[in-house]
């Protein structure tokens, strides 16, 4: 707050009246209520939730909501036409083989 106050051009911001700095005053206020209520609360209530922190396959990953929402497909279809290139490529050298032989 001194540094929105004083700071003026400076720091180029505008100060508040003292109804919002009462507002800002209260939201920060409450976050740290907030914060005291979560440190004190038994750990037993979260426990039910769990976080599998195993790494996805690519297909769970096509199929996740994250997938579908980044529109994931071209990391997918990349993989699929690099695979496809090397298998033909050694069909490619496998038949030139055989010609040579």
């Amino acid at each position: 707050m001194v540094m929105v106050e004083i700071g003026g051009k400076i720091t180029k911001t505008y100060p508040f009246g003292m109804t919002e700095n009462l507002i800002c005053l209260a939201v920060g206020s409450g976050e740290l209520i907030w914060g005291l209520l979560l440190k004190f609360m038994p750990l037993k209530l979260f426990q039910c939730i769990n976080f599998d922190e195993k790494p996805m396959t690519a297909d769970e990953e096509a199929k996740s909501l994250k997938g579908r929402l980044k529109g994931g497909t071209s990391l997918l279809l990349k993989e699929q036409r690099q695979s496809e290139i090397k298998d033909n490529i050694s069909q490619n050298l496998a038949d030139r083989f055989k010609r040579i032989n």
